[in-house]
């Protein structure tokens, strides 16, 4: 004599998960087959791609080391001069003040930039549909910006171009 199918059990409001796969990429775990991406990562595939697009440009902007570009173009390794430090502070005492106002204002201007345009590159409609930074357009926005911001940061004071044309990671402060 048979007996009747198993049936699915329902899914407790705070209970434990029921003991059948509920999903296709369960039930393919379960028959020892390899599960299709989650639908998360599907949706969310290009629109953070369009982000890391944003926090690689930024901090690429962020890590031009103004203060050695400007001390080199006025012949002088800043590095070699006043406190030793790669930065606005340093390029202000050595160099002086219309040189280092010069230099502060680039550095201002390199976070403005990524903030400002660099952040639009990010799809928002796309990253706010898949709820990746919030499911608020505006915030989404403020979001993307903020990271493109603290990526230009990391990128100053930790600067790639720096390593490659000047000798050292170590940039502005």
């Amino acid at each position: 004599m048979r007996s009747a199918p198993a049936a699915r059990p329902r899914r407790l409001l705070n209970g434990p998960p029921p003991l059948l796969p509920e999903t296709a990429s369960e039930a393919a775990q379960t028959r020892g087959q390899r599960p299709q991406a989650s639908i998360f990562w599907r949706l969310a595939a290009a629109p953070l791609a369009s982000l890391l697009l944003v926090v690689a440009l930024s901090y690429l902007l962020g890590a031009v080391p103004f203060s050695l570009v400007v001390g080199r173009a006025m012949g002088v390794d800043l590095r070699q001069h006043g406190s030793g430090n790669a930065g606005a502070t340093n390029a202000l005492r050595v160099l002086g003040k219309g040189t280092g106002l010069l230099v502060v204002l680039l550095d201002f201007a390199k976070g403005l930039t990524a903030v400002l345009l660099l952040s639009r590159l990010a799809d928002v409609p796309a990253l706010t549909e898949a709820g990746v930074l919030g499911s608020r357009p505006e915030l989404v926005a403020a979001w993307v910006a903020t990271i493109a911001g603290a990526s230009a940061m990391l990128g100053h004071v930790v600067t790639i171009w720096g390593r490659l044309f000047f000798g050292s990671f170590k940039g502005g402060k």
